[in-house]
Order: structure tokens, then C-alpha cells, then sequence
């Protein structure tokens, strides 16, 4: 009887909950068709605001070019014009003014420029990018009227042209496009932020579009004027991304906010799209909502259908009750066995003298930040470390002091570095080891540390040959980018360091690259 009676309360619970998930599902379904189409809308939406931000910040620069084809301004009237566009648009580094100076036209120009600007001068920037005097060419295109004044400073003089390939091709362009964006030119150096861009408004003679005037140069802050595009609640409720991919090998990221990662059922709700109109670059906007935002989305049908159909299973209360005390009798033995495993995992991993990561945890950590830096093209650096004449360390002090020496070392080394993700092992005996990963350590910083803090220990070494204490000597091995090769080379190169170190007489570092 009981175990009829089981039997037919299971198939009743079996029922009730199959037509319970059965009518959450389905409107959880309906739920989240709604939220794609009005999230993909919102995307949409922001979009157009970016470009309707956008226009805002350019309109004043397609005032200062219509003017710029008609007169020719002095740059007190040129100053008054655009400061005003400056100061509303916060998103504009600086404006400036390149005229087309032919060479017959160069002396005259430098006796005009140099009584508005006090020793006025033709520079061009070197392939060594330094600024030198400007060559002799054909034509100049310098930067003239440059506003704000802290940016006249950096540019005043500065002729882009022929020098630069890409300037020359933009000169010689066939196409009338209202402007052409660039993140970088190798004739100008400026220290702009991924999210800044340059921007040059071609100015024509009036009534003659193929006699080029010069340009109007402009730049400008993607991020803040996306930013400024979206409401600050929006921000926080959305993961946005903007990426340059214009160069697939050269992949930029302009803003990203991404902060909170929604549940793996929610990784439907993601949304790229190309920014177009925006000349000369491909701009990627990538989106994907928060938990928060998901949550004030959804309604309440789901759990009005799940709970309701519960209800018709009440009456099998008493069974749920069992089989929940027994799934959490199974838990706990659960939890118990995952600590246990997690301790004893711990324990293989771990050096039992220094508490430092053993051998095999450092041939683990080195493998998977090795492929890490392979894939993500990150630099990697490994030092190897040796304590110099250890052995006869514990010939004469004894092995008891010998393991009290480890002990300090290991701490002072742990000292040396700053970050989590760093990692220092016991590589064997008296010899440890320190992995730094996505770090390019060429001046070897971080040994020089270790060297310095195992010094400060002033532990007593009669029998050292290099110093009355305990020294160290580190082999440094630098990957700019990890070959495919395998990890291993990275510890052969950082050994090879070591001996050269000892080689040179100890207590000193030696960087290979």
C-alpha cells in the first residue's frame, strides 16, 4: 500500500509540475520575445542618438568651413568663431586652420604668419618623430589657426604635406565627401586616446570645387560624444561597446562600460551594429543588457502561471517535504566531499615548507598563461630564481636554518610582487620561480625588487663568496608576444639568464628578450 501510494503521488507531482514549468516556459517565452524586440528598439534608438550627437558637434565645423571657403579670415575673427563652438561642445580637443600654401606663395605667407604669430615657422615632423624644419616642396599644408591655445603650442607650423602617404592621397581625392575621419597620421603625432579621432573638412575657392583652399582639422572624442548621446540610467543598465574595426589586425576599443554579465539563458538579448556615415572608419557598436535591466523588463505572468499550477499539487506537500529533507541531507554530504576535495587540492598544490605554489602548480599556471598570451597577444615574463651558495648555507648554519631561510625568502619574494595574478613557486631545492603575466618586464623592475628585498633580510651567510648575508641571482626572460612554441622555451630562456647571472658573479640580474 505504501509503496502504491508512493507511486501514486509521484505521478501526481509528475503531472502538476510538468503542466507547472510546461506554462512557465511559454510565457517566459513571450515574455522574452517582448524584451528582444524592445531591447534591439533601444539599440536602435541609441544609434540615432549618437548620430544626432554627432551632427550636433560638427555643425559648427561645417560653419567654420562654409566661412573658410568665402573669406579669408585673420585669427582674432578666426578665434571668436570657434571658441564659441569649443566651449559648447566640450567633446572637440581643438579646431584649426590648414591652408594650401603653394611655393611661390611661401614668402609672402611667412611675412603674413609671422605678424600674427611671433616667430612663425615651417616645421614638418621627422621619421625619427621629432620636429625639425620643414624640406623644400612644391607645397605646404601647415597648421595655421590652431584653437584652443594650448594646442597652437603643440601645432603652429607643422606642414603635413607631402611627407605623409595618407595626407597626399586625401589631397589628391576625387571624391567631395564632407570629411574624412583618421586615428592616426604619420606625419602628425598627437597624443590622442583611442576614443579621439582627427577629423579634416576639405575647404574649396568659391565656385571652383576642384581648387582646393586647405582644411579645416578637427578632434573630436567618440566616447563622450556617445556618452553624452545616452542618459546616465541607460549607461547603468545596459553593456555597451564601442570598437574601431577598421583594421581587423589593429581592433580598437573606444568605450566600454561593460560591467555586469547576465545568466547564460539571457545571452540572446546581445546586439551589434556598424556605425556608418562616419568617414574613413568602421565603428562597431556591440550591447547587451544587465540583470537589472532584464529584471525591470519582465513581468509577473511567468510565476502567476508557475505558482498557480502548483497549487494543484498541495496535497502532496508531505512527500515534497521528504524528498526536499533528503535532497538536503545529499547536499551537505555533498558540500562536505566538495571541501574536502577542495582542501586536498589545495594541498597538491601548495609547498609544504614555504606555503608558496609547488612545481606542479607552477607547470600548470606558466601552460595556461603561456596559450593566454599566444591568444590575446599579451607579453609574459618569467624570472628564475636561485639563492647563491645555499648549500654551503647549510653546511655551516645547519639544515634546520637552512628551512627557516626558505621560509623568509618565500615571504620576501611574495613581497616583491604586487598583484594577484603574479604567481611565486618553489621551483625545487634552494631555486623559486615567478610568473608575471600580460607584463613586458624589460627592465626587470620586479627582479631588481627581489634582489633588493632578499638583501634587506641581512640573514647572516659566512660562507657566501659574494656577501657576509644571503643573496639571490635572477634570470629575467621576456615574450613581448608568446610564441607558438611551447611553454617550455620561456623556462629555457630564463634559466639561460640565471647562469649567466651566476656566471657574472651572483647577487645580480640578467634580462634575456
Amino acid at each position: 500500500m505504501t509503496k502504491r501510494y508512493n507511486l501514486i503521488s509521484f505521478i501526481i507531482l509528475l503531472i502538476g509540475l510538468t503542466i507547472s514549468f510546461f506554462s512557465y516556459y511559454e510565457f517566459d517565452q513571450l515574455n522574452k520575445d517582448k524584451i528582444d524586440n524592445l531591447f534591439n528598439g533601444s539599440i536602435d534608438e541609441k544609434v540615432s542618438s549618437f548620430y544626432r550627437e554627432l551632427d550636433s558637434n560638427l555643425e559648427g565645423i561645417y560653419a567654420v568651413q562654409d566661412i573658410s571657403t568665402n573669406f579669408n579670415l585673420n585669427f582674432a575673427s578666426y578665434k571668436k568663431v570657434v571658441s564659441g563652438i569649443i566651449n559648447r561642445h566640450h567633446n572637440i580637443q581643438y579646431i584649426a586652420w590648414i591652408p594650401r600654401v603653394k611655393k611661390y606663395q611661401v614668402d609672402t605667407f611667412m611675412v603674413i604668419a609671422r605678424k600674427q604669430f611671433w616667430g612663425f615657422r615651417l616645421k614638418e615632423v621627422s621619421k625619427n618623430n621629432t620636429i625639425i624644419p620643414a624640406g623644400r616642396y612644391n607645397e605646404y599644408f601647415p597648421f595655421y589657426y590652431v584653437f584652443p591655445k594650448k594646442m597652437q603650442k603643440r601645432l603652429l607650423g607643422i606642414s603635413l604635406y607631402p611627407a605623409d602617404p595618407i595626407f597626399r592621397k586625401l589631397v589628391k581625392a576625387t571624391d567631395k565627401s564632407d570629411y574624412w575621419a583618421f586615428k592616426q597620421l604619420p606625419s602628425l603625432k598627437p597624443d590622442l586616446k583611442d576614443s579621439q579621432y582627427i577629423l579634416f573638412f576639405p575647404v574649396y575657392f568659391p565656385g571652383k570645387s576642384t581648387e582646393l583652399k586647405g582644411f579645416i582639422a578637427t578632434a573630436i572624442d567618440i566616447a563622450g560624444i556617445f556618452t553624452n548621446s545616452i542618459s546616465l540610467e541607460q549607461l547603468t543598465k545596459l553593456n555597451i561597446t564601442l570598437r574601431d574595426i577598421t583594421e581587423p589586425d589593429n581592433i580598437i576599443t573606444i568605450f566600454n562600460n561593460a560591467k555586469k554579465l547576465t545568466a547564460a539563458s539571457d545571452k540572446k538579448y546581445y546586439s551589434t551594429k556598424i556605425l556608418e556615415d562616419f568617414n574613413g572608419r568602421s565603428i562597431e557598436i556591440s550591447a547587451y543588457p544587465t540583470n537589472e535591466y532584464l529584471s525591470s523588463m519582465r513581468n509577473l505572468s511567468p510565476y502567476i502561471a508557475f505558482i498557480s499550477s502548483i497549487l494543484i499539487t498541495l496535497i502532496l506537500i508531505v512527500l515534497i517535504r521528504r524528498i526536499m529533507l533528503r535532497s538536503i541531507v545529499i547536499e551537505q554530504q555533498e558540500d562536505e566531499l566538495t571541501y574536502a576535495n577542495n582542501q586536498l587540492s589545495q594541498l597538491s598544490n601548495t609547498d609544504s615548507l614555504t606555503g608558496l605554489a609547488n612545481r606542479r602548480h607552477f607547470d600548470i599556471t606558466l601552460e595556461q598563461e603561456w596559450k593566454r598570451s599566444v591568444r590575446e597577444s599579451n607579453p609574459i615574463t618569467l624570472l628564475m630564481i636561485d639563492i647563491d651558495y645555499f648549500k654551503l648555507y647549510n653546511d655551516t648554519h645547519g639544515q634546520l636554518t637552512g628551512d627557516k631561510c626558505l621560509k623568509n625568502i618565500a615571504k620576501a619574494l611574495s613581497k616583491a610582487t604586487s598583484r594577484p595574478t603574479d604567481l611565486v613557486a618553489r621551483y625545487g631545492g634552494e631555486k623559486f620561480a615567478i610568473i608575471l603575466s600580460n607584463t613586458e618586464d624589460r627592465e626587470g623592475k620586479v627582479a631588481v625588487k627581489c634582489v633588493r628585498e632578499i638583501s634587506n633580510l641581512k640573514i647572516s651567510h659566512k660562507a657566501s663568496m659574494v656577501s657576509d648575508h644571503v643573496t639571490i641571482s635572477v634570470g629575467s626572460a621576456t615574450f613581448a608576444i608568446a610564441p607558438e612554441s611551447p611553454y617550455k622555451t620561456l623556462i629555457q630562456k630564463a634559466d639561460k639568464a640565471l647562469k649567466a647571472a651566476k656566471k657574472d658573479g651572483r647577487n645580480r640580474v640578467k634580462i634575456i628578450y
